[in-house]
């Protein structure tokens, strides 16, 4: 690989100079997915771990009703511990992953994946820390579907995403009610009572937080 293309790759997966030689000898398959693209179903059966240098993808799952619910995110740096699991245990994916943005990655055989997880005690704690976080991440999505109230976790939800602080959220309706796992008139009916109280404004496919600080105390106000 060329020396600039290794560097990047490093960057993001710092794990794998340290990996050496034994990296550099392996044929990666890169790849650029538009977003939008559906990158897996559940049942697929996993023959490569994509490794993230770019862009962000969605694992997600829906259910019978067709309600859909977001289990986490995958940025750069970062690989599916779904798609790490099927591969240690030869059962098919338990979800769906849909590319979010524009993405890049490094396709990893699966041999070569389960090779490392012998040999390489680096490689097996970047998987193992993963699954980590990915589990308390879980856990805090069971936690909030079942036991916190929808208002407050629309409400940390859009507080979560406005990064930037602009006060402006490029999100529909929809977009809400799949990342949260509710339908979207109910999140409609909830962002319209955000609206009357004054904390946002709504227009199609933005919503504008007007007063924050109301917004992030919602839970402590118990208005709903």
């Amino acid at each position: 690989m060329a020396d600039r293309i290794l560097e990047r790759i490093y960057s993001c997966f710092p794990v794998l100079a340290n990996l050496g030689t034994e990296f550099e000898k392996i044929r990666l398959i890169s790849q650029k997915i538009p977003g939008g693209t559906q990158l897996a179903l559940e049942g697929d059966q996993c023959q490569y771990l994509a490794l993230f240098l770019a862009g962000s993808a969605k694992v997600y799952k829906i259910g019978e009703n067709g309600r859909e619910i977001t289990l986490y995110h995958i940025n750069a740096g970062e690989c599916c511990v779904l798609t790490a699991s099927c591969m240690l245990n030869g059962n098919g994916f338990h979800a769906q992953a849909v590319a979010k943005s524009d993405i890049e990655v490094l396709m990893l055989p699966s041999a070569v994946f389960r090779t490392w997880m012998k040999e390489s005690e680096g490689w097996r704690s970047f998987i193992f820390d993963l699954f980590s976080r990915r589990l308390d991440s879980l856990v805090h999505v069971v936690d909030e579907v079942a036991f916190q109230r929808l208002d407050c976790r629309i409400a940390e939800y859009l507080i979560s995403i406005d990064l930037d602080l602009t006060g402006i959220v490029k999100l529909t309706h929809q977009d809400i009610a799949s990342e949260l796992g509710t339908s979207r008139e109910v999140v409609s009916r909830i962002l319209k009572m955000f609206e009357q109280c004054g904390v946002l404004q709504l227009k199609r496919g933005v919503i504008k937080i007007i007063n924050r600080q109301q917004l992030a105390g919602w839970n402590e106000q118990k208005k709903w």
